[in-house]
């Protein structure tokens, strides 16, 4: 468990060069250095565990290292490529690489460097709820920062709080901007989830196996990657849904699931597929052969996976749609072709 900051960088209006300067007040009487960028103040201050920081291709990351804070010489080829990078928009995570580790021994605390979409769309903006649910582990204390991101940031924030809420287990102990803190503005999810709509949160188990519980529900290995992990909360969202053939082709949404749809919604659970597939669609997806943590099985006719020892199917449920199994042997995989995601 650790307490994490996600924090985001823009860019600056056309007659700026970057973020002006001003003295931040947290309103305890504390005098606060100069700084252009919230987030060095903010990390000084909460002295985070994990610091992330998040912008676009086009966001002033090389205000990072030649703003408030001073590197000398260290560094400095990869930095004038990074100068360079943001004056045609087009930084990159190769870009970056080199650069995170000048900031971890500066802050003293982990530091990650993540490039997000614009979230111009319903689709960009979950890829940027999942890409900050990555960064986040069960049971964390997170503050999220919303002050440089785009304008429409500060509702995706709180939907993102609500998320690492149900998803990880999160303690959310602010939502952040500059004009002050947005924490009043989180809906109250201390409710009992069972009389609300919100999805189950299933903590996860000791070792590497998946543990099926009594209702129906699989909990996800401590030691599986988040990845893993997430395909499996998918699973979860889903079990209780009927068997509907062609459910969950047309869309990930849908109000019932056949064998393929039902694998595909666990998939793009852990970001592992962006658009449903069919059973035959399956049988060219990823990688050749089984994998370590998932291997999804197809054919022509049907499609089921194994994820942590456990499988998410259709078959042998008596027409009640997707559910959990420990039986990983009742169906004969030599029938299927088997793949896996590329390192999983």
């Amino acid at each position: 468990m650790s307490s994490v900051l996600l924090t985001f960088l823009g860019r600056v209006p056309k007659d700026q060069q970057s973020y002006r300067v001003t003295r931040y007040d947290f309103g305890d009487g504390q005098t606060q250095e100069l700084a252009a960028f919230f987030g060095w103040p903010l990390q000084q201050r909460l002295h985070a565990e994990r610091l992330v920081i998040m912008g676009t291709t086009g966001s002033r990351w090389d205000h990072l290292f030649e703003g408030d804070l001073s590197f000398g010489n260290a560094g400095d080829e990869a930095r004038l490529a990074l100068v360079e990078a943001c004056e045609e928009m087009a930084v990159t995570t190769a870009l970056l690489a080199p650069l995170a580790p000048l900031l971890v021994q500066r802050l003293g605390c982990e530091v990650r460097l993540e490039i997000i979409p614009y979230a111009h769309d319903p689709a960009e903006q979950v890829a940027l709820l999942r890409i900050m649910a990555a960064h986040v582990e069960a049971g964390d204390r997170v503050h999220l920062d919303v002050t440089h991101g785009f304008r429409h940031l500060p509702m995706l924030g709180i939907l993102s709080a609500l998320h690492l809420r149900i998803a990880r287990q999160a303690k959310i102990d602010a939502l952040e901007a500059k004009a002050g803190n947005l924490e009043d503005s989180l809906p109250d999810l201390t409710m009992d989830p069972a009389s609300s709509s919100a999805p189950r949160a299933v903590p996860p188990v000791a070792g590497s196996v998946a543990v099926i519980n009594s209702d129906g529900t699989a909990s996800p290995p401590a030691d599986a990657p988040q990845a893993v992990k997430d395909v499996i909360a998918a699973g979860n969202a889903i079990i209780d849904l009927p068997y509907v053939w062609g459910g969950g082709h047309g869309s990930f949404e849908s109000s019932g699931y056949d064998c393929s749809g039902s694998v595909s919604y666990a998939l793009h659970g852990g970001g592992l597929i962006s658009s449903p597939l069919d059973s035959t669609g399956l049988t060219t997806w990823g990688e050749p052969g089984e994998g370590n943590w998932i291997t999804v099985y197809g054919n022509s006719g049907h499609a089921f996976m194994h994820v942590a020892g456990i499988s998410l199917d259709t078959s042998g449920t008596g027409g009640s749609g997707p559910s959990w199994s420990s039986d990983l042997g009742w169906e004969d995989t030599s029938a299927f072709v088997a793949r896996h995601p590329s390192g999983l």
